[in-house]
């Protein structure tokens, strides 16, 4: 607290200047040493001399006396404060931290649970009659590869079959890739959003999916746009779509540029899993998520 020299010197604040120095005269009789011999100099004196010599100059005044009123606002203002019923502080809400999951855990529990949906896929789809129409046709281009590695055939003819076969292929194929989407939507999205953001090969490889947001968990929005990405169901869904809608011509460019799609989104996010700091990838970007290793929730108040 600033020292109130008017009250040091016993003088009110609008007082005249030779109030003050009237004032002073008096202190200074009482307190001076100098004019009382064997009396040291106390706190009391210098106080006097001190409130004098701002008091005793004009602009020094003037400055002392915005300075003493800026005080009182701050006081009076604090005494409201103190006076008002008391506001229980919120508390910081705790926020989580994970360990990123490292690469070789993700890849092998991707490559595990891709695994299991098509061994699943395929098993459910050698019950039906396409199946053993697409194994025929199978073997049919790779009789026509082998003919034109042989030269048996030219280059055009070896493309126009290989568009007739690999049209037939994916038209006989259209049960197996529903099958395929039906077991990504359920096992990557219905199965993760109980399971906690795990799958099998997840569990296996004890790493976990997480949301971005601060409590970490994550919806089954979230789950169905990394399935669409990451799995690919979007591309097979378009698939199955062009090749009942599209005609074998307009079917062989349809098919190739969702091929290359796919590729190219499957690089991006093999890139962004190695060298982002986060190790998110296309699919972790677009869903709002993080691939995380299990049991490495750590609760810690936000720094933000």
């Amino acid at each position: 607290m600033k020292k109130n020299y008017y009250e040091i010197l016993g003088v009110p604040r609008n007082a005249s200047m030779n109030q003050i120095r009237t004032k002073y005269k008096e202190l200074r009789q009482k307190y001076d040493p100098k004019l009382n011999p064997g009396k040291k100099e106390s706190k009391k004196w210098l106080q006097i001399k001190e409130g004098y010599h701002t008091l005793s100059d004009k602009e020094k005044r003037k400055t002392y006396d915005a300075q003493l009123e800026a005080m009182d606002a701050t006081e009076t203002l604090t005494d409201d404060v103190t006076s008002a019923p008391p506001v229980e502080e919120e508390k910081e809400k705790p926020t989580l931290r994970y360990t990123k999951a490292y690469f070789l855990p993700r890849i092998l529990a991707y490559v595990f649970d891709i695994f299991l949906i098509t061994f699943v896929a395929s098993f459910l789809f050698s019950f039906f009659p396409q199946a053993e129409t697409v194994q025929k046709l199978n073997e049919q281009q790779i009789e026509v590869q082998e003919q034109f590695l042989d030269q048996e055939i030219d280059a055009e003819t070896y493309i126009a079959q290989s568009l007739d076969l690999s049209y037939d292929i994916a038209y006989q194929n259209v049960i197996y890739v529903i099958f395929d989407v039906a077991l990504g939507v359920l096992y990557f999205v219905v199965f993760q959003y109980k399971n906690q953001g795990q799958t099998l090969g997840k569990k296996l490889m004890r790493v976990r999916i997480v949301s971005s947001e601060e409590d970490g968990k994550v919806s089954i929005n979230q789950y169905l746009f990394r399935a669409l990405i990451l799995q690919a169901i979007l591309i097979n869904v378009l698939s199955v779509i062009g090749v009942l809608v599209f005609s074998k011509d307009i079917y062989g460019s349809f098919s190739y540029g969702l091929s290359f799609v796919q590729i190219g989104i499957n690089l991006v996010t093999l890139f962004m899993i190695l060298f982002r700091k986060d190790g998110r990838g296309v699919h972790d970007v677009i869903a709002k998520t993080w691939v995380v290793m299990d049991d490495s929730e750590e609760k810690v108040l936000c720094e933000n």
